[in-house]
């Protein structure tokens, strides 16, 4: 019996590594990567750092070379997935042809929320695709000003790069303090500080910010109290998973594709979705979640690669995110959502770490320049260990003396 093997609806980081996890596991089968962007599956992180200040090149954004997907027998399949039929277990493109398949993973991502009523403008950029990051960089080779909006981590990563090159920027952030989603206090404190000395101006707790033309070049940030002009506009406030395809096909969708432990979505067996676009269940984040880092699609790529391979078990794995801005790392495992914290080291040192806790128990830790307290407190929360805030301080005295 011929096999259609399975189709991969995207082909980013999650996407390219099932392909690749699926070979590793001796998986036989047909394997076919729809993607809606041109070229090789390619690295999105680099894209607001190294790339943008010009240290790494367009080749090595690239997850793999020319050679690797017709020696693995990948095909790269360019298109835009338009239908699901379920049923008869096709893929409709939108130029009309028809992926039959036996099983089907999302992959499709996500994409940058933008300000509604803002039209295409040429002075309004935002940072998803390589394509996006080649316009903003061509724009900024002849301007020194830039206005970012949003003080998350894609927004704070962008002007950290383009402070340490000696440009002018400004961030402007409705909450009142930076990464005020993703930090804590003092971790959000130390970058706030850290940014303001390479010269970055942060205006915080803004308003009802608006976004309109200026004219041809140039577009107006007005907010209560404020307005600013700029020929260079970043926003960065957020993503939207890509949901649309599932959703048509009826399948279960709410801020992301719904799976199961297995990464399943629906009851059918042949069916997930992982990366940016899966919402799953999460021990350590104490109910249904979505998170965009690599490391949670490559994870939940090979847990599906396995699956499909014959080795079905549970996403089990903990999660953990690094950013790195002005000069100082960041990461992070776990929940950071707690109701106590401990501080190991001191801020003013450039490294410390923040532990966090819910009832009594560790869930999640920042680390500030100290990889190796990270690399612990993955593997105690890997654990489970039911680790108090004594405990904690105890056993990482030695890192703060």
């Amino acid at each position: 019996m011929i096999s259609d093997g399975v189709v991969v609806i995207g082909a980013g980081q999650a996407g390219f590594e099932l392909a690749r996890a699926l070979r590793s596991a001796g998986y036989d089968e047909p394997i076919r990567l729809v993607s809606d962007e041109s070229g090789l599956p390619y690295q999105r992180p680099p894209l607001s750092k190294g790339f943008l200040a010009g240290q790494v090149a367009a080749h090595d954004l690239l997850l793999a070379d020319d050679r690797f997907f017709p020696d693995n027998r990948i095909e790269i399949v360019a298109g835009k997935a338009v239908n699901l039929e379920l049923t008869g277990r096709r893929i409709v493109l939108a130029d009309g042809r028809r992926l039959s398949f036996d099983h089907i993973v999302f992959a499709t991502g996500a994409r940058n929320r933008l300000f509604k009523g803002v039209r295409a403008h040429s002075a309004l950029h935002s940072i998803r695709t390589h394509a996006d990051a080649m316009r903003l960089g061509d724009r900024m080779r002849t301007r020194d000003d830039i206005a970012i909006v949003g003080a998350g981590f894609l927004g704070l990563e962008a002007a950290s790069t383009w402070a340490l090159q000696g440009k002018n920027v400004i961030v402007l952030e409705a909450q009142d303090r930076v990464m005020a989603r993703g930090s804590s206090a003092a971790v959000s404190a130390f970058f706030a500080s850290k940014l303001g000395a390479l010269g970055v101006r942060l205006e915080l707790g803004l308003q009802r910010l608006r976004l309109e033309s200026a004219g041809p070049e140039s577009v107006r940030m007005s907010w209560g109290g404020g307005t600013l002009d700029a020929d260079v506009v970043l926003t960065s406030i957020g993503v939207l998973p890509n949901t649309e395809l599932a959703a048509a096909a009826g399948l279960p969708c709410d801020n992301g594709i719904l799976v199961d432990e297995f990464l399943n979505v629906g009851e059918a067996r042949n069916i997930f979705a992982i990366g940016d676009c899966a919402r799953f269940p999460s021990r350590h984040f104490d109910g249904m979640t979505r998170l965009e880092s690599v490391q949670n699609a490559v994870e939940q790529a090979q847990t599906v690669a396995a699956a499909i391979a014959g080795e079905r078990r549970p996403y089990r794995s903990v999660p953990w995110f690094w950013t790195e801005q002005a000069g100082a790392v960041l990461q992070i495992v776990g929940d950071i959502r707690g109701d106590e914290a401990a501080l190991i080291g001191e801020p003013a040192d450039e490294e410390f770490s923040a532990f966090h806790f819910r009832c009594g128990a560790l869930i999640g830790a920042e680390s500030v320049n100290m990889r190796r307290v990270h690399m612990r407190a993955r593997r105690l929360i890997g654990n489970n260990e039911n680790l108090s805030p004594s405990k904690v301080r105890e056993l990482f005295a030695h890192e703060s003396a």
